[in-house]
């Protein structure tokens, strides 16, 4: 692969990318579906601010982390045309409380 082909993933993306806190009390879909239900904890989401489709990546956060430790890695794969979505995971002594994974799956 030539150098002019190929970029570097670890310099910034052409897109401008921007970064979303969606609480748990506020609606985050646009729909007209009333049934659509809020997320159960914060739902943090890195998107490129032009309009148009993008892939979407789940990020899952690490063990006792919150979803925010992540932001500069979100808007930083966004820049490169992907929308990223990293739930607030809770975990306990028992495993995941998994309540928002499943919540993000039904969407």
């Amino acid at each position: 692969m030539s150098s002019t082909s190929s970029r570097n993933a670890f310099e910034d993306g052409k897109y401008k990318s921007d970064l979303l806190t969606i609480d748990s009390s506020s609606r985050c879909c646009k729909t007209t579906l009333s049934s659509t239900p809020s997320p159960p904890k914060q739902l943090l989401v890195a998107t490129p601010v032009d309009e148009g489709e993008y892939p979407a990546v789940m990020l899952l956060h690490g063990y006792l982390l919150y979803n925010s430790f992540y932001s500069q890695l979100m808007l930083h794969v966004s820049s490169h045309g992907f929308i990223l979505i990293a739930p607030q995971v809770q975990f306990t002594l028992s495993g995941v409380h998994d309540a928002t994974i499943s919540w993000v799956l039904i969407l």
